[in-house]
């Protein structure tokens, strides 16, 4: 079983820098971390997946759907 976070639980607004909490959601055990699509331009989509790359997390993607 692997155990995952939705970084919009840690940010107040979609586009927030979410790389801070890396390291800590590391140390506290998860395996992967949910990055919203919402918002996010390709640069800043890829800069990030690099870095929770860099972290040793897997990363998966989500965005909401009506």
């Amino acid at each position: 079983m692997k155990f995952s976070v939705h970084l919009s639980m840690l940010c107040q607004n979609w586009t927030d820098d979410v790389s801070v909490y890396l390291e800590d959601i590391k140390k506290i055990g998860y395996d992967a971390v949910e990055l919203s699509l919402f918002g996010a331009d390709k640069s800043t989509l890829i800069e990030n997946a690099g870095k929770i790359k860099q972290n040793g997390l897997e990363l998966t993607c989500g965005t909401g759907l009506g």
